[in-house]
């Protein structure tokens, strides 16, 4: 064998050699890509349920929060409707103070010892309003519910204090629960610079 030949020989099986080498290399650098390239899928797959996760996390907050508003705007108004109540229930007492009292002659006793059907309508209506209250109090109590919240805690405490009020069957003042819509109009806002952070 001449030299040539041999350097023919050597050069073709260099080439071979190379050419399994580059064949090889592609076939792992393939497997490498396909590797990548699932790996990349899975991690946009799992950003993406994060995102769902958030966004779902961060709408059951707004559906928290939007709950506890329609609660508290709910127990305002039966505050209101309760003060209605008091106004005609203490009537009613008064005209029953009135039917007994020895000092005034006695028709006049008799026309304030009969109730009218719809003064006792009136204080029935009283009663299921606060009794109402009284659960919308409850409820907002469980919504309201992170004791390191000072702001909800002092929500929580200016509604249990006018609470009281009703549970005694007085009037509430009008100051109070100007001051209960003013710290519930504090708390909210608050809460909603949180969660639309929260969303961002």
């Amino acid at each position: 064998m001449d030299a040539t030949t041999l350097d023919v020989i050597i050069t073709g099986g260099i080439s071979v050699f190379g050419a399994g080498l580059s064949f090889l290399g592609a076939r792992k650098g393939a497997k490498t890509q396909m590797e990548t390239t699932e790996k990349s899928v899975e991690n946009n797959m799992e950003i993406a349920r994060m995102n769902i996760e958030e966004k779902l996390i961060a709408e059951n907050k707004i559906n928290w929060n939007n709950r506890t508003r329609e609660l508290i705007s709910k127990f305002i108004r039966q505050c209101f409707d309760i003060n209605h109540g008091i106004d005609q229930v203490q009537i009613i007492n008064k005209k029953r103070e009135l039917s007994v009292d020895p000092s005034l002659p006695s028709k006049e006793r008799n026309k304030y010892s009969k109730l009218s059907k719809e003064d006792l309508e009136m204080a029935k209506e009283t009663m299921v309003t606060i009794s109402n209250a009284v659960e919308t109090v409850t409820e907002i109590r469980l919504h309201i519910f992170d004791r390191s919240d000072s702001l909800g805690n002092e929500l929580l405490e200016r509604i249990i204090d006018v609470e009281k009020y009703f549970q005694r069957m007085e009037k509430i003042p009008s100051t109070e629960l100007s001051q209960l819509t003013e710290l519930a109009r504090n708390y909210f806002e608050i809460q909603w610079k949180e969660l639309t952070k929260d969303i961002k």
